[in-house]
């Protein structure tokens, strides 16, 4: 079976598709192994990268020793599926992701971000997209106070080149996505209505479905990873949605 994949062998059993995930400003590796653990149980490699690390040629070019067994990690040659990789991030982190698939220079299987922090963006709108279904999901917490959804998410997401949704975790906030923080992070982030262990399951439950879909092509996945209740419309008890899924495009 699959384990969280802490201090064990890699499974022999790949090609696993691979999530590269960056930190928010100033945070360090450590502090996401809640959500590699579940990356892990599913059957995803992840890799979560330094937080001034946005050079994607560096980074691939890693993961390309790994794939090829020159990395520093045993039983990885031939274990990283390549062609199927999602970016991710937290915070800060979710705007250098989510800026990473806007430049249009690479191709990715997949977006998420969590509290995403940053309204600008230097590209222009174009017409590069994700590769099928070309949907991104943003999660941020109706009390995250250090980059609230109207400000950051809301407005990045103007003239995004294809399919986003939003899902406003209500009662989540920025930091407990974080394994620690500090207590100045405390003072400026809004104190959260939605425990911890909720706001993390809550996302997983939506990521997890979303990474099925757009890594794995599983298209029974789109209703949960979109929380579709009809062809029409989206719910969720835990959040309220903003979307736009024009330019969606299932398998």
């Amino acid at each position: 079976g699959m384990t969280d994949g802490r201090r064990a062998d890699m499974a022999n059993n790949g090609p696993f598709a691979v999530i590269v995930f960056f930190p928010d400003s100033g945070e360090d590796v450590e502090q996401y192994v809640w959500l590699q653990d579940s990356l892990a149980s599913a059957g995803y490699i992840s890799f979560v990268v330094d937080a001034s690390q946005d050079d994607w040629g560096l980074i691939e070019e890693r993961l390309l020793a790994l794939n090829d067994g020159t990395g520093p990690i045993n039983g990885t040659a031939g274990m990283l599926a390549m062609e199927y990789i999602a970016l991710a991030g937290h915070g800060t982190g979710a705007h250098t992701a989510a800026e990473l698939v806007r430049s249009g220079d690479h191709t990715f299987s997949g977006l998420f971000g969590l509290g995403l922090d940053g309204s600008e963006t230097e590209h222009s709108e174009g017409t590069t997209i994700l590769a099928r279904p070309s949907s991104a999901l943003f999660l941020t917490g109706t009390a995250d106070d250090i980059a609230p959804a109207s400000d950051e998410v809301m407005n990045y997401l103007q003239g995004w080149p294809g399919a986003w949704q939003v899902m406003h975790q209500l009662g989540g906030n920025h930091i407990q996505f974080q394994e620690d923080s500090t207590f100045i992070e405390g003072l400026l982030d809004g104190e959260g209505s939605m425990s911890e262990e909720e706001q993390r399951n809550h996302a997983i439950a939506h990521i997890l479905p979303y990474l099925n879909l757009s890594l794995r092509g599983d298209d029974s996945a789109y209703q949960v990873a979109f929380n579709r209740e009809n062809k029409e419309s989206s719910g969720d008890s835990d959040a309220y949605i903003d979307e736009n899924l024009d330019r969606s495009r299932l398998y």
